[in-house]
């Protein structure tokens, strides 16, 4: 489970985004300093995404056709702690994370 909370302040013009986020990952207890996140792991970016490709010939409804739908992978950075080294521990074993 992931949880992130957003917050844009304006500077002079300047937008900064500050960003707080927090995974839950079954049998990896974290060391978030947040009280309401006690136990997850903090994070301090995440990735992922979904492509879809098309191709420029039109099907019979007059829109471009597309391709079948694939996802990449999540990742995420977070600083040295205590779950670092089981969640290596867990890739290199081949686990799947919950």
């Amino acid at each position: 489970m992931l949880k992130s909370l957003h917050r844009i302040t304006n500077d002079q013009g300047k937008v900064h985004m500050a960003f707080d986020a927090f995974i839950q990952i079954a049998d990896i207890p974290g060391e978030a300093l947040d009280e309401k996140y006690s136990k997850w792991i903090e994070i301090t970016g995440y990735n992922f995404g979904v492509n879809q490709s098309t191709s420029a010939t039109a099907s019979s409804s007059g829109g471009a056709s597309s391709g079948r739908t694939t996802m990449t992978n999540f990742t995420f950075t977070k600083y040295l702690d205590s779950a670092s080294c089981k969640l290596m521990e867990a890739s290199c074993a081949g686990q799947h994370l919950k």
